[in-house]
């Protein structure tokens, strides 16, 4: 998909800019821990101003001791319970807060290409054979 993004909006001529999920579940919602289901029934977690991370429930990083966090999304309950947060639902829907998101990077003129967020390891292992031979 951000292939696609990248070729349209070179093909087009327009700015594109990558907002990661869980950015944009949080958008304008303050201190906020924000998850989103993962495979495996792991979960993926940002607070904001840190990087995404995946683990188990139990596993989970914790915010900062002394802050009360805003908790979106998935698990949200158990997660504001286990570190004292208070439940919010995100105050766009995900199409709306992607696009301010971006609105917002592009009239800042502070627009990253977009590129793929890898946020766990590949499942699959390299090649362990010797590529093939180009000749010229």
């Amino acid at each position: 998909s951000v292939a696609a993004a990248r070729g349209l909006a070179m093909a087009r001529k327009i700015p594109v800019a990558g907002v990661p999920v869980l950015d944009a579940m949080a958008l304008d919602a303050g201190f906020s821990v924000v998850a989103t289901e993962a495979p495996r029934g792991l979960l993926f977690s940002q607070f904001t101003g840190s990087a995404p991370v995946q683990s188990t429930f139990e596993d989970m990083p914790l915010p900062p001791a002394g802050t009360t966090a805003q908790v979106i999304g998935f698990r949200a309950g158990d997660i504001a319970e286990r570190i004292g947060g208070v439940v919010r639902a995100p105050l766009y829907s995900l199409p709306e807060a992607i696009a301010r998101a971006a609105m917002r990077m592009i009239q800042s003129g502070d627009v990253p290409l977009p590129v793929p967020l890898y946020i766990r390891p590949a499942d699959a292992a390299p090649a362990r054979d010797k590529p093939p031979v180009m000749l010229d």
